[in-house]
């Protein structure tokens, strides 16, 4: 059997690592939040810049100006495609910290 001060010792380090993966997980969650509201403002802009272009467009609009727009909306929409799956990287980290702080935990109520 274990001596009391090896057990103690070893509830302390399960602690500690349990501790950690606390830590982590919440910084994968602001992680997380960042990247959905960067999203979030991605999405507004894109709407705002159509939205203007739309409204000076019933002024007229000559070729280089139709071009120019196309050609930000496609960069706008490939940073939007970016940002998406960087939110689903993220929310995948979430789920993987949660694991791994879980297991922590199951580890120090083992003890």
């Amino acid at each position: 059997m274990a001596q009391p001060s090896t057990l103690n010792k070893l509830v302390d380090l399960a602690q500690q690592k349990t501790d950690a993966a606390a830590r982590n997980l919440a910084l994968l969650n602001v992680s997380t939040l960042e990247a959905e509201h960067k999203l979030r403002l991605l999405l507004t802009y894109r709407d705002d810049y159509y939205t203007r272009f739309q409204q000076s467009a019933g002024n007229g609009v000559d070729q280089a100006a139709w071009r120019n727009f196309h050609a930000f909306m496609a960069k706008l929409d490939a940073a939007i495609a970016e940002q998406r799956n960087a939110v689903t990287d993220s929310k995948r980290g979430v789920q993987t910290g949660q694991r791994e702080w879980q297991a922590e935990q199951q580890r120090l109520k083992s003890f």
